[in-house]
């Protein structure tokens, strides 16, 4: 386990130990699970290695979670869905914080981790190997079916 991947030289360990047999499991500070890849080559990493050694990458962060107490029913401004790239055809309820003495007047109480995985596609290596830039392996990697973090954000999700 590589606690954070920052260097040239922990990319070269952890890429050896993966050639090698090993389980590696390693963290590294990307916007998006696809960015890991283009962030490793940077790091002086060859793109064949990265396509063969790389067998998945997850991204996650932690949002504020309503308070269940005091949370309460709002409509969604279509512009603000439409300006965040979540269209929706038809009015969607939302829920909005409050505030309560359970959640000291914040409206929130506690975190839920949202999650994007990515497993390495054989499309996905051929663009990392072409030399493609994030955007692009990025686009291949969603039409392979890459839960994005947009996803595990939608609207519609987080209301159950």
């Amino acid at each position: 386990m590589v606690g954070e991947i920052r260097d040239r030289e922990t990319v070269a360990v952890a890429i050896q130990a993966a050639l090698t047999g090993h389980l590696v499991l390693a963290t590294d500070h990307t916007n998006t699970a696809v960015g890991a890849l283009p962030c490793l080559v940077d790091m002086g990493a060859e793109s064949y290695l990265v396509a063969s050694t790389v067998r998945a990458a997850l991204a996650q962060r932690l949002v504020r979670r309503l308070c269940p107490d005091c949370s309460a029913p709002a409509p969604l401004d279509m512009a603000l869905a439409h300006a965040i790239g979540m269209p929706c055809s038809e009015p969607v309820q939302v829920r909005r914080p409050v505030g309560c003495a359970i959640c000291g007047g914040t409206g929130f109480k506690g975190r839920v981790a949202i999650s994007e995985f990515m497993k390495l596609s054989q499309p996905v290596r051929d663009r990392l190997l072409g030399g493609d830039d994030e955007y692009s392996l990025a686009k291949v990697s969603a039409e392979d079916g890459t839960y994005t973090l947009r996803g595990a954000s939608d609207l519609r999700q987080l209301q159950a």
